[in-house]
């Protein structure tokens, strides 16, 4: 779209944010609705698209390649990611910012390396970039990083198995196999130990995640085109709803209130299909109960929407449940995860229930709306 040749544009331009409004209509009329909705509407429905690439990596990352395809299958036919995947608004391109910086995170925590923190760096910028909100990640990223410390990736990977060792070195080793313990699980024993402490860990990841976010940072700053602020981004996340109606009133269930504190909660069991509300509660039975899975990915799997959840629950406006659109990422891969588990399954039963869901969500997306 062609900046509009008018002296209330420049004047927009130079900051009088009063005349928005009237250049908006402006730009409408010399371009076309439809040419203005078009072009203002593809980069989100490519980024959308993109989403569910990035959703069955990060989700391949955590639980395993099946589940993956049914965190992409519940994604594509999730009605409210549908709804919300062409509108210009910020929350579905902060969803998969924060599937990307999560995913190099775990990237980086696997094998830490200046590359991989460089990654990480740019990720969290993209995210922060994208929308306000992404600054609840920092908290995450620590508290990632923490269980990082105590749990590395590799604990969840085969270890020889372990044992106890004897009073003496040449006693009978505790596993039975008749010989003594030093020419049997000695050496396993010593390969299962860490061979970084958990301090060094905790202050090498430390360290990692002050350099992305410094990167982080000067990504912000090519972002906003080099402001002559340099914290024009923390004056920015000040201002955020400071233009909203004190007195500004919410309805649900029949009441009026400031704000429901179970908003998001009765949005997303009214919102969601009754099917992938189901297949997200199995799932997260199966990853809770699962000896596969590293106790570091439930961590990923588990803090990062819960932090969202609660913060949009505590902070945000009730106005949508679009806010929470990167809590049902999360959803889609716990419920990716107990689809793979009914299919899976040696039970006939169970595949069909896995038949009759999957049937159940194509019809709520292909259906007509009420």
């Amino acid at each position: 779209m062609r900046w509009p040749d008018t002296r209330e544009a420049t004047a927009l331009a130079n900051g009088n944010l009063a005349l928005t409004n009237q250049v908006s209509v402006a730009i409408l009329e010399e371009n076309g609705p439809d040419k203005v909705t078009f072009w203002s509407r593809l980069p989100f429905i490519l980024l959308a698209t993109l989403g569910a690439v990035v959703l069955y990596l990060f989700a391949q990352a955590l639980v395993g390649r099946a589940p993956a395809l049914g965190a992409v299958f519940l994604y594509s036919l999730d009605p409210n990611i549908l709804a919300h995947s062409f509108p210009v608004t910020t929350d579905v391109g902060l969803a998969v910012c924060v599937m990307v910086f999560l995913l190099a995170l775990w990237n980086y925590f696997r094998q830490p390396t200046r590359a991989r923190a460089v990654w990480c760096g740019l990720a969290l910028g993209a995210a922060l970039g994208a929308k306000f909100s992404a600054v609840m990640l920092l908290p995450v990223a620590c508290v990632l990083a923490a269980a990082a410390a105590f749990w590395p990736v590799e604990a969840g990977a085969a270890r020889p198995k372990t044992y106890l060792p004897p009073s003496s070195r040449k006693a009978l080793c505790p596993c039975g196999s008749g010989k003594k313990y030093k020419n049997c699980h000695e050496q396993a024993n010593r390969a299962a130990e860490p061979a970084v402490s958990r301090s060094r860990r905790l202050l090498r990841y430390g360290s990692a995640l002050a350099g992305a976010c410094a990167v982080a940072f000067l990504l912000i700053q090519v972002i906003y085109l080099f402001p002559k602020d340099p914290l024009q981004y923390i004056t920015g996340l000040r201002l955020v709803n400071a233009d909203h109606a004190a007195g500004y009133l919410v309805y649900m269930a029949g009441q009026l209130a400031h704000r429901f504190y179970s908003y998001y909660l009765v949005a997303y069991l009214l919102k969601e299909p009754l099917a992938a509300i189901i297949l997200t509660a199995l799932g997260l039975i199966v990853v809770a109960r699962s000896k596969t899975i590293p106790r570091l990915a439930r961590v990923f799997l588990l803090v990062p929407p819960a932090a969202f959840f609660i913060g949009y629950t505590l902070f945000s406006t009730n106005i949508g449940i679009r806010y929470i659109t990167p809590v049902l990422i999360f959803a889609h891969i716990l419920g990716g995860a107990g689809l793979a588990a009914l299919v899976r399954s040696a039970r006939t039963w169970k595949r069909g229930v896995a038949a009759v869901l999957c049937l159940w969500l194509v019809v709520a997306a292909a259906g007509p709306s009420g």
